[in-house]
């Protein structure tokens, strides 16, 4: 199987940081014959709850491949602990191809930089085998707020620094992170609300 350019190819912090889009993932190798032609069904790991964006797209990607390889696709949910539980679990699968871990941002990218010890190792674990989703992060404020421009909130901060908050997707969740840099750029500590 040919190597995948996102491994080997970059030094050790830029081949973590695949960016904020969905992966999915196999152990070192990508659905063998013998998991094609099977009955067993192919679990597909989705390390967070259902109804996020992960799961969404887990069940879509789940029944296309099903139905392209004629054998049924199981999307099992494993949330909890930043993503740490699903990839623990999809990391620790018999390397049969019939374990897929639905990889992302905050599993992939983020927990390996913002915690200094996390039970897998994504680029040693793990082969990226499909890029399926671009995933945006939006600014938005209540309605009632005052402002019509990212200037205009910033300066409201500034102005209300002891009442400035913002919600994210989790602790050390890539929401989070802009959330924080974004706190900083104005100089205004927000409290972060996960």
């Amino acid at each position: 199987m040919a190597k995948s350019p996102l491994r080997g190819a970059a030094p050790p912090l830029q081949r973590q940081a695949w960016g904020p889009f969905f992966l999915v993932s196999v152990f070192t190798v990508c659905l063998p014959v013998s998991a094609a032609s099977s009955d067993r069904p192919i679990e597909l790991i989705v390390p967070g709850p259902a109804g996020g964006t992960p799961d969404v797209v887990s069940r879509m990607f789940g029944e296309q491949l099903g139905n392209r390889l004629g054998q049924p696709v199981i999307v099992i949910n494993r949330p909890g602990a930043n993503g740490f539980i699903g990839v623990q679990a999809a990391a620790q699968a018999k390397p049969d191809g019939h374990t897929l871990l639905m990889g992302f941002a905050q599993t992939m990218s983020v927990n390996p930089v913002a915690y200094n010890k996390i039970p897998y190792d994504p680029v040693a674990d793990f082969e990226p085998i499909a890029r399926l989703v671009d995933f945006e992060l939006v600014l938005a404020v209540p309605a009632s707020l005052p402002v019509d421009d990212v200037a205009g909130l910033a300066q409201w901060m500034k102005d209300n620094a002891e009442r400035v908050s913002f919600g994210s997707f989790g602790a050390g969740s890539p929401s989070q992170f802009a959330g924080e840099v974004f706190a900083q750029s104005t100089g205004v500590a927000a409290q972060h609300i996960p």
